[in-house]
């Protein structure tokens, strides 16, 4: 599609059919994309269909989200039909937070709410949504040496066959990624004891990957992401070999 096929009315409406197929086609389009709208895009989507919710985010971030509301207001309905709109904008549920609790999202936290729904109990629930794609970096600003941690146990794994994409974090529920860290000291003494003591996991093992190998690969091309919850991390969608990797340190947390 050209600039030339769109009206004037379809380049007045960024968000409208024709002009999201045209942005779509003209960018280089990777395996698995699903496009993932603005947030101030879906949160204005959101609140024009259902009136019984808020919203709430930081402008800063931009690719993510609090859904607020309380389940008296709310009908089984309603609650699917916004998941299948913010799945059908690129985006995905990865925490719930009720009962002063912070969970991560499964599906039996899923069936908890909708059994207060049809119970008609009342209770403020509080959903976070994040983009299914992020902010891309541009590989000049990669460093040549990243971090990545992981529970001890999966180590031998791991050496034999790298690191692979995953939705197995024990605080959020993600599409498969794998998570890296600029910074080392910020990695271990402020991120992963914080983990380490909401996962109830104490040993941790961290990976040195070598981020440099990866801008060499040609073929396909690293992309990398800025982490929506992690100021100094960043994550990618493909393997990385074992031969790109070297365990670097053990720990074992407090998590009492």
């Amino acid at each position: 599609m050209k600039m030339s096929d769109l009206t004037w009315k379809d380049r007045m409406d960024p968000y409208g059919p024709k002009m999201m197929q045209y942005v779509v086609e003209q960018n280089k389009i990777y395996e698995g994309l699903i496009w993932s709208q603005p947030c101030g895009y879906v949160i204005g989507k959101l609140k024009e269909h259902y009136k019984n919710i808020r919203c709430s985010y930081d402008a800063k971030l931009g690719n993510k989200f609090i859904l607020i509301f309380n389940t008296v207001n709310m009908t089984i309905q309603q609650l699917n039909d916004i998941f299948k709109l913010t799945n059908n904008y690129g985006w995905f549920s990865s925490q719930a937070y009720f009962n002063q609790i912070e969970q991560k999202w499964t599906p039996e936290i899923m069936r908890d709410i909708l059994n207060m729904i049809s119970n008609n109990q009342s209770n403020i629930i509080e959903l976070q949504f994040e983009s299914k794609y992020d902010i891309e970096l541009e590989s000049k600003i990669i460093p040549s040496i990243l971090f990545h941690a992981t529970p001890t146990k999966f180590v031998n794994k791991i050496l034999k066959q790298g690191l692979v994409p995953t939705s197995k974090n024990p605080l959020f529920m993600f599409p498969d990624r794998i998570y890296l860290s600029f910074n080392y000291t910020d990695l271990t003494q402020v991120l992963l004891p914080d983990m380490a003591k909401k996962s109830k996991i104490p040993d941790w093992t961290i990976f040195e990957v070598k981020a440099d190998s990866l801008k060499n690969q040609n073929v396909p091309l690293t992309k990398w992401f800025k982490d929506p919850n992690y100021n100094g991390g960043i994550y990618v969608l493909k393997n990385i070999s074992p031969s790109m990797i070297t365990i670097k340190h053990q720990l074992t947390f407090n998590i009492t």
